[in-house]
C-alpha cells in the first residue's frame, strides 16, 4: 500500500538522507512505538469519520464522541512516546 510506504519513509528515514528502514536509524523500540502511533492515529481517524458521517444521533453520538476523544488522547500519548524515544535514543 502507498500509505505504508509513506509511513515507513517518514518514521524510518529516507533513502536520500542515506538512512533506510532496517539500518542504524531503526531500533525495535522505535518500530514498536511507531506502530502504536500509526494504529492509534488510524483508530482516531476512523472514529472521526463515523462521528461525522451523520449516521449516529443522540446518546449514540455522545458515546461515539467520547470514543473519538479517547482515541485522540491515545494517539497523542503514542506520538509523544515515539518522539521522546527518538530524541533520547537518537534513532
Amino acid at each position: 500500500m502507498k500509505i505504508d510506504l509513506v509511513i515507513k519513509s517518514y518514521w524510518y528515514g529516507s533513502m536520500s538522507s542515506g538512512t533506510v528502514f532496517g539500518t542504524k536509524t531503526c531500533c525495535a523500540v522505535r518500530q514498536d512505538l511507531a506502530n502504536k502511533f500509526a494504529i492509534s492515529a488510524r483508530l482516531y481517524a476512523e472514529a472521526v469519520v463515523i462521528l461525522t458521517s451523520g449516521v449516529t444521533s443522540g446518546s449514540n453520538y455522545a458515546d461515539l464522541r467520547m470514543i473519538a476523544r479517547r482515541a485522540l488522547e491515545r494517539a497523542e500519548e503514542a506520538r509523544m512516546a515515539f518522539e521522546e524515544h527518538v530524541a533520547r535514543h537518537g534513532c
